[in-house]
């Protein structure tokens, strides 16, 4: 997409008008958020007063964002998952695009904070439940990273591994390595080392059953009703991958729930919340021997992406809120025997 606003405006209003020639465009607005180009269409007619959204797929994995309306048809055929209707698709300058209704709801990147208790409780129990459905209904055949390659026409592996301890060594050091510019770089050869231990610790916890899942399952990519709690759409669905169910859960506990200003023991009840909506759905993942060990190992991978994203995940706070956020995560990692 052209990088210019005079530009970019003329390009999403060819787009909507080859792909749906009886929408009239009344406004065009650039969405800052996210890696690749997103633009809020807001349409003319009475009827389509929601409007839509357009994705463009020119900065970050291309090959994901093929796949994701492939994916949002998919989960809205199989699951109760809300997600957005994909209205067209096709590419732009190379690039692969989809059009899709708008849905309404507050995308909260910055955390919770402003949600009435029992409002972001539901959230998180809408979460688990949502998982439960996404894991049961698609089992995968394989391990690794999923999208639609250049001319293909279905869902494939464009990164696989051979099994999942592989795939989880890779994943980990991958965190590890992009904590090379951060504060916490001092720690990166321990855990480097940290990583093959918990690879090889995870060949006592198999065999294990790969699932689809949307990889990252957090409040900034919901659209959520502030006053109900109830989620509207769950987006951006660029990033699919196959590995293990509690793999999914323990990355989502840390970026769904794990939130500075939630105390220790409001994040333990909601974490029962999570786990027990996810029950409803789908227990045999929770009741598999070794469950709670395999969730331990994927929770300190989810602890380096925490501190990965320390920056970003703090904006708007002062520096003392950061600083202590930083202490936490060296404090956590302590209990796995690092630092």
């Amino acid at each position: 997409m052209p990088a210019s606003d005079e530009d970019h405006d003329d390009e999403v209003r060819a787009v909507v008008a080859a792909d749906l020639p009886d929408a009239e465009v009344r406004e065009v607005t650039p969405v800052e958020d996210g890696e690749n180009s997103v633009y809020r269409i807001v349409l003319s007619a009475e009827e389509d007063r929601r409007g839509l959204f357009l994705k463009v797929g020119d900065h970050h994995f291309a090959a994901g964002c093929r796949a994701e309306p492939h994916l949002l048809d998919a989960v809205a055929e199989r699951t109760e998952i809300p997600v957005p209707t994909v209205r067209a698709t096709g590419h732009l300058d190379g690039d692969p695009y989809f059009l899709a209704d708008a849905v309404p709801g507050l995308n909260l990147h910055s955390g919770p904070e402003g949600l009435a208790p029992e409002v972001f409780e539901r959230v998180c129990a809408d979460g688990g439940r949502y998982l439960g459905d996404l894991h049961a209904a698609f089992p995968a055949d394989g391990w690794g990273t999923l999208g639609v390659e250049r001319g293909a026409d279905d869902l494939g592996y464009v990164r696989e591994f051979s099994d999942w301890p592989t795939y989880f060594e890779a994943w980990l050091n991958h965190n590890v390595e992009r904590l090379e510019d951060t504060r916490f770089a001092d720690l990166r050869r321990e855990l480097e080392s940290h990583a093959r231990i918990l690879a090889d610790e995870l060949l006592e916890y198999g065999p294990f059953d790969p699932v689809l899942t949307h990889g990252d399952y957090r409040l900034g990519n919901l659209l959520v009703d502030p006053e109900t709690g109830a989620t509207n759409a769950v987006i951006d669905w660029a990033t699919p991958t196959a590995v293990p169910a509690v793999h999914d859960l323990a990355v989502t506990e840390a970026i769904l729930l794990d939130w500075p200003e939630v105390g220790e023991d409001r994040q333990r009840h909601l974490r029962e919340r999570f786990y027990d909506a996810y029950r409803s759905v789908n227990p045999d993942v929770l009741d598999r021997q070794g469950f709670e060990t395999h969730r331990r190992c994927c929770r300190f991978g989810a602890r380096l992406r925490l501190m990965v994203n320390l920056d970003e995940e703090m904006a708007g706070r002062g520096q003392t809120a950061v600083d202590a956020r930083a202490r936490e995560h060296r404090e956590a990692l302590r209990t796995y025997g690092v630092g």
